[in-house]
């Protein structure tokens, strides 16, 4: 069943249904001992944004529609939790995130709880951002997917490599780890239920490019 389910699903995937098959067997036969072999994980090794790219977006998107999304991508929201925010959810410069634009079984967009309670989070915004939200008058009305297929439009005009809305997440933990901000601080701003992803993933290539920056300058006489 594995073998074929593996055929046109990803890993990620493969693995999460073989853990579900594995507890309703560990249910009827406890002694059963499994030793499937699973696919291995893709690496994702895709571009990721510097601050550069991320000032040259905003100053793209400023005017637009876009310009307050992405700032809040910026601020580790989720393309789902940004288009399921209401002006209700602003209180000062608190910003309440309890929700997300999701598809359910039909295809059809709903709203619904953050998917995991760690994803129940509020957190700042600046009063720039504020304002720029009560003038426009909402924050945005689209769909998660529209927010991938503009930025990429953006990329492509100012000669970016291409990543995705997600990977502002990803840039959100590098720049603030490098800023000094305390793991618990950024896993709590980003809604992380815990610090493996945000480690093994978020940090990764900010630690790759200190270890090969201190090398290289050693080997080159560099200060």
């Amino acid at each position: 069943m594995i073998n074929d389910y593996s055929v046109d699903h990803k890993p990620k995937s493969v693995r999460n249904a073989h853990g579900f098959v594995s507890a309703v067997l560990r249910q009827h036969r406890p002694d059963m001992i499994l030793s499937t072999t699973l696919p291995q994980k893709i690496e994702n090794k895709g571009y990721i944004p510097n601050e550069n790219d991320i000032k040259q977006i905003l100053e793209m998107s400023d005017g637009t529609k876009y310009h307050i999304p992405i700032q809040l991508g910026i601020m580790s929201l989720r393309r789902s939790e940004i288009c399921a925010l209401k002006l209700s959810d602003i209180n000062g410069n608190t910003l309440s995130v309890t929700k997300a634009l999701v598809q359910n079984e039909n295809d059809e967009w709903v709203i619904k709880q953050t998917k995991t309670a760690a994803g129940t989070r509020e957190i700042f915004i600046p009063d720039n951002l504020v304002e720029e939200i009560k003038e426009n008058g909402k924050i945005y009305d689209g769909y998660p997917n529209s927010l991938n297929r503009q930025l990429h439009k953006y990329q492509d005009k100012l000669g970016i490599p291409r990543f995705r809305f997600h990977d502002l997440r990803h840039f959100f933990a590098t720049y603030a780890h490098s800023q000094g901000i305390s793991d618990a601080d950024i896993m709590a701003t980003g809604g992380w239920k815990s610090d493996y992803t945000m480690k093994s993933v978020y940090r990764h290539e900010m630690k790759q490019k200190e270890a090969q920056k201190k090398i290289f300058n050693a080997l080159l006489g560099q200060k």
